[in-house]
């Protein structure tokens, strides 16, 4: 029996875990697609994924090509995506993204290396209880580097594809043209890296808290609010947010900081006192 006979039983057991993709197309025209007849109208292929994100190796995984899937779901690549995901998270596809030719998304469906009766291999200890049913977002291009392709959108656990205006999504959270350099930068820096998982003005994922009503961004000072989100995990180890002093030692968390800090003033006064104390570091 080969690989894809074996593991199509297992792909067809998922439909009870997440067994529907909704859509919402250009014209604001929504629709909802079994993912088991996407399946079977698209058919299912198998694609090597050089360094895959995350299983951080090369990865072979039977789904569906990106472009065909889009096709099938009515969404034209010209348009700006949101790939909303089952926790909350919301990844940016750009169209410019979507018509690069020199880049192709495969949206996996099952793991060619999962042992027989399964559809996905243990992931690394990092991501052990991440689940990336019913559909993973993957990237592969000649053109770019493993680093550059890391960099791209990299969603699981798929259930919504959302045509949005890109600028008006940020516009409410721009700060004025008067607000200081810091600020404007940290704007940007909460552009490409926290919207995807942070609410705040009624924009972004809903993964994360809603920055607009965190007591953190209200109360604590800026140096204390700048070390709980550089050195998140050692505060909160549970969470799924990125430890940036070891992760991304370059993001510039201290703009971001008064970035949010900025936005809260802007929103409305606050009431209590100023915390200059990060919480209790946690075992």
């Amino acid at each position: 029996m080969t690989r894809l006979a074996w593991l199509a039983p297992a792909i067809l057991g998922l439909a009870g875990h997440a067994s529907e993709l909704s859509v919402v197309r250009p014209t604001g025209e929504r629709a909802t697609f079994a993912i088991a007849a996407l399946d079977e109208s698209l058919g299912l292929s198998a694609q090597a994924v050089p360094s895959d994100f995350m299983y951080e190796v090369d990865k072979t995984f039977l789904g569906y090509d990106l472009g065909a899937l889009m096709e099938r779901l009515g969404l034209p690549l010209q348009a700006d995506y949101l790939f909303v995901c089952d926790d909350g998270y919301e990844a940016f596809v750009s169209a410019e993204l979507l018509t690069d030719g020199h880049v192709r998304g495969f949206v996996a469906r099952a793991d060619a290396d999962a042992a027989p009766g399964g559809a996905w291999a243990p992931l690394p200890p990092g991501n052990a209880a991440v689940n990336l049913a019913p559909l993973y977002l993957t990237w592969r291009s000649a053109a770019l580097g493993a680093d550059a392709l890391r960099k791209l959108p990299w969603p699981y656990g798929l259930r919504e594809i959302r045509a949005v205006n890109a600028g008006a999504r940020v516009a409410r959270l721009m700060p004025p043209a008067a607000a200081p350099p810091a600020v404007r930068e940290g704007f940007a820096v909460y552009r490409e890296e926290c919207i995807k998982c942070h609410r705040l003005l009624e924009a972004g994922g809903t993964l994360g808290p809603d920055l607009a009503l965190s007591a953190m961004v209200k109360f604590f000072d800026l140096p204390t609010l700048v070390e709980v989100i550089a050195n998140f995990h050692r505060y909160y180890p549970e969470s799924k947010m990125p430890n940036y002093a070891s992760e991304q030692p370059e993001l510039n968390v201290p703009a971001v900081a008064r970035y949010l800090q900025f936005m809260a003033m802007a929103a409305g006064p606050t009431r209590g006192a100023t915390r200059s104390a990060p919480p209790t570091v946690q075992p």
